[in-house]
């Protein structure tokens, strides 16, 4: 399926309006953290309530607290359309690592669900959460080593997903799920895989990227109303976008670039990859494609076969280049010696003659465009 501009769908959903809520973005995140360390809080006046055990059609009108043995292996955990109305939250008697244990969570509804920090999940072993209904939030603070996995599936999460896990060697995929918010803002990941796909995120997904070495970032067939890319990507690392839809309407002009695109990158990258594929980027900011970091020796942005439009026509005429405009970079940061930017058959539009199609800077870079990318209007500038 390629994106076509006369065919690509949106999809309903909550569309910010105003510069204030966008101001609250990361004080949102600060609160889900928070209300995450006081769940952990109130663990620790409680005290463990259970060891995990099969659950069936049960109702829990308080906090509880399931509690896995690292010295039990090879069992399975089944815990089936169960309601804990307080929260949940999953945990270890210890950070030793689980051997062959999997955890099947299907057809829970909670308010805010907890994987704790002491899980570490390895060795073959996996917590698989299907069709959660969660009122509140899902934290995920745990770590996934050598082989273990953790997904979650199918489910619905009215406010945010936000993860503090250690992902080395390991998996952590999102599929099939409506959340408010996705957020990746203080992760490890080292030879891991973090997945999003057929998901939609009603506001904004926010990968940052620390410690990351050999990490890969994948986010498939997922709408989104901004996505912000941020941290470093070190390495042998990368991060790939296919057939998304990202759709911001704002209309006003709050302060700072960032906060005014639809897809926007401050991630720094050194040997690795950034990958945008067959994705519509459809905006009323003032920009649709920013970027606000440096690209050093290796780092390669690759877009292809995309459609990048800002319908925005505000004619911005003060301030340093770049103002406004589809896919642009910070006049103050550059492609270094032996980094790259790739563009084919991208589709690109601006509400405006007088906003930028295109505008990079090089310093030692290169730039491979070819003769299938088409703009509407604007002004192309590489320098």
């Amino acid at each position: 399926v390629k994106y076509l501009p006369a065919k690509y769908n949106h999809n309903p959903r909550p569309q910010f309006q105003n510069k204030a809520i966008m101001k609250l973005l990361s004080l949102t995140s600060t609160i889900h953290v928070l209300l995450g360390v006081l769940l952990l809080i109130t663990q620790a006046h409680t005290g463990y309530s259970a060891v995990v055990a099969d659950c069936t059609d049960t109702v829990y009108t308080t906090l509880q607290t399931l509690t896995l043995d690292p010295s039990v292996t090879s069992h399975t955990y089944k815990i089936t359309r169960c309601t804990y109305q307080g929260g949940l939250i999953l945990t270890s008697s210890s950070t030793s690592a689980l051997s062959n244990i999997q955890v099947i969570m299907e057809g829970v509804t909670a308010g805010a669900v907890v994987l704790h920090a002491n899980l570490n999940v390895a060795a073959g072993s996996s917590i698989l959460i299907h069709d959660l209904q969660s009122t509140s939030n899902v934290y995920v603070n745990s770590a996934v080593n050598n082989g273990g996995s953790i997904t979650v599936d199918s489910s619905f999460v009215t406010n945010s997903i936000t993860f503090g896990i250690t992902l080395n060697a390991a998996t952590f995929a999102i599929s099939n799920t409506t959340a408010m918010y996705i957020w990746w803002s203080s992760g490890f990941n080292i030879n891991g895989i973090f997945s999003v796909t057929d998901t939609i995120v009603a506001a904004t997904l926010l990968i940052e990227a620390r410690n990351n070495t050999n990490g890969k970032y994948i986010v498939n067939r997922t709408s989104m109303t901004r996505f912000h890319l941020a941290g470093v990507f070190n390495p042998g690392s990368s991060f790939q976008v296919d057939q998304c839809n990202v759709t911001y309407t704002a209309l006003t002009t709050p302060t700072g670039a960032l906060m005014t695109t639809a897809f926007s990158n401050s991630a720094t990258f050194s040997d690795s990859l950034l990958e945008i594929r067959r994705t519509v980027i459809d905006t009323h900011s003032i920009f649709a494609f920013y970027n606000d970091a440096h690209v050093y020796a290796g780092g390669v942005h690759r877009l292809v076969d995309n459609f990048i439009r800002t319908t925005n026509s505000s004619q911005i005429t003060s301030g340093s280049a770049p103002r406004q405009g589809a896919v642009a970079y910070n006049s103050a940061k550059y492609f270094y010696t032996g980094a790259v930017l790739e563009m084919s058959n991208n589709q690109i539009s601006v509400g405006t003659m007088y906003s930028y199609a295109l505008y990079l800077r090089l310093n030692g870079g290169r730039i491979m465009h070819d003769s299938l990318n088409s703009y509407s209007s604007g002004y192309i500038v590489v320098s």
